[in-house]
């Protein structure tokens, strides 16, 4: 049976596996960056190995910083990067739980909004160089309760491995948004 484009007895059947044999839920990536020219850097996604299984990968990403801060605009910003896979994870993960409830979900958008002090960049003591706040706010339509979409979500971000890399260091706040629709 599929659910929003995810086979689900195909996911149940892998999350039964992975209680019975935990080294196939055993997953590494691999991402290899070379610098080109001031901050542009081109990342390939070199390979994913599942369960001790090798899939290789053939995926660039262009690497930049925007003018502003003295890049050529070639790409996205580290930044962007990591709120794209922050945004990406969460929004997989609530289809995911979405599905596996027989929840049909007609659309969603998650916005990621973080906040940093280049300051900490340049070596300013006392200022992090990093992400000090990240807001996660999901637009979600789906023929649900506001109460549902909210477990939904909660279980997205729970269930997130970019969100749970992130918690340790930086908070997360998470928004819903669920527009109304008539009929």
């Amino acid at each position: 049976m599929s659910c929003n484009g995810i086979d689900t007895e195909q996911l149940v059947a892998f999350g039964e596996l992975l209680h019975t044999t935990p080294e196939a839920g055993a997953l590494s990536v691999e991402v290899r960056t070379d610098w080109t020219y001031g901050y542009t850097v081109g990342a390939d996604m070199a390979g994913v190995a599942v369960g001790g299984e090798s899939f290789p990968r053939e995926h660039t990403l262009a690497v930049d910083l925007p003018q502003a801060l003295g890049g050529q605009d070639r790409g996205a910003a580290p930044g962007e990067l990591l709120l794209s896979a922050l945004g990406a994870c969460v929004t997989q993960a609530f289809v995911e739980e979405a599905a596996v409830h027989g929840v049909i979900v007609r659309g969603l958008r998650v916005a990621a909004e973080a906040e940093l002090d280049l300051r900490g960049a340049v070596g300013i003591a006392g200022v992090r160089p990093g992400i000090s706040h990240i807001r996660l706010g999901f637009e979600v339509d789906c023929a649900t309760s506001g109460e549902v979409v909210e477990e939904l979500v909660t279980a997205a971000v729970r269930t997130s491995p970019i969100a749970d890399t992130l918690t340790p260091g930086v908070a997360i706040d998470v928004s819903v948004r669920q527009p109304s629709r008539s009929g």
